[in-house]
């Protein structure tokens, strides 16, 4: 122990010296085993064409909740999560918008439902929205409601005949007189006839049976020989009746000797509101002659045709042989 004490710091080296044997040692002692412990990996391994099954449900599971996020849900106030349910004041009472009505329609009066509105989120407070078009189908939501189709959706609208209205409907005179006939009555397939058309220039015209009466839409279907006692004279009256047809219509008219008969031609001015068109603007205005075939935009291929018109009312054949009432436009309602 003296030793140590009076040399400590040879004791020192001493001791460093033996553990930086020891090191050593233990070094080369793990570098000869260093092959042998990463043999396992140096080597090849084993070829085979056999593939694992790859789990992918939770892959699949992720995927789905992707798609379909959870979402807020709540009829009272337009699905918003921190917002209330939607109020106005009317009259100095506070109402809540889905049970009341602020919109009217303006061709019948009835009232429309806020609830509408709401549910297809259209701006419920807006005077305005009732003739807007927010799909750009031709079609303003108050139209839209009334035929119970969705505003939102361009393919889906009311059918375009609905935005057709009678204007007026046209009365054109047309005068014909049979002045005089000649040949064998008995034969009335070689006799002539002498008609003036009163409303084509007045100029007398000599026709037969199966001709057409030149400037006019007539033709010459039949004679009938005729006499009536004139109760002023007490003597036999030649009362003849020649019986001509509207080519274009179809309508007889049984011209009578020596007689002014009117055979009005017939059409309807009609009034087309599509695209849309706000109370009180004008729409397209166009004439549609009793019997004629007419269509409206944007179905140009799709064939309508005017029977009947009258003051009140237009009775109109559609494309698929359905039969279609077409009324005046009807008073704006506020």
């Amino acid at each position: 122990m003296d030793w140590i004490k009076k040399n400590y710091d040879q004791f020192i080296l001493a001791l460093l010296a033996v553990a930086l044997l020891g090191v050593s040692a233990m070094l080369v002692l793990r570098a000869q085993g260093f092959a042998e412990q990463f043999s396992g990996a140096m080597s090849m391994p084993s070829k085979s064409k056999d593939i694992g099954a790859l789990d992918i449900d939770r892959i699949k599971e992720a995927q789905r909740q992707a798609g379909a996020p959870a979402s807020w849900k709540a009829e009272t106030h337009g699905n918003l999560l921190f917002t209330s349910e939607r109020y106005y004041i009317s009259n100095g009472v506070l109402k809540s918008p889905g049970t009341d009505a602020l919109h009217t329609y303006s061709r019948n009066g009835t009232k429309i439902p806020n609830k509408w509105f709401i549910d297809y989120n259209l701006p419920l407070l807006d005077k305005t929205v009732p003739f807007q078009d927010p799909d750009g189908d031709g079609f303003l939501n108050e139209n839209e409601w009334f035929h119970k189709t969705d505003p939102t959706k361009k393919d889906s609208h009311p059918a375009y005949h609905t935005e057709l209205f009678l204007k007026q409907w046209v009365k054109v005179p047309f005068r014909l007189k049979f002045q005089a006939y000649d040949g064998d009555t008995t034969k009335p397939a070689t006799m002539d006839f002498q008609v003036n058309p009163l409303d084509a220039g007045a100029r007398t015209q000599f026709v037969k049976i199966g001709q057409d009466i030149e400037g006019t839409k007539f033709k010459v279907m039949k004679f009938e020989k005729k006499e009536r006692l004139n109760d002023k004279t007490g003597e036999q009256q030649d009362v003849s009746e020649l019986t001509v047809e509207n080519t274009e219509t179809g309508d007889s008219v049984a011209l009578i000797l020596d007689q002014i008969v009117s055979s009005p031609s017939q059409f309807g001015k009609m009034e087309y509101m599509w695209p849309a068109k706000k109370p009180g603007e004008q729409g397209q205005i166009f004439d549609v002659p009793r019997t004629k075939d007419f269509v409206l935009k944007p179905e140009v291929t799709l064939k309508y045709k005017l029977d009947a018109v009258n003051d009140t009312e237009a009775q109109i054949t559609g494309p698929t042989g359905e039969k279609i009432v077409v009324k005046p436009y009807p008073p704006i309602h506020k």
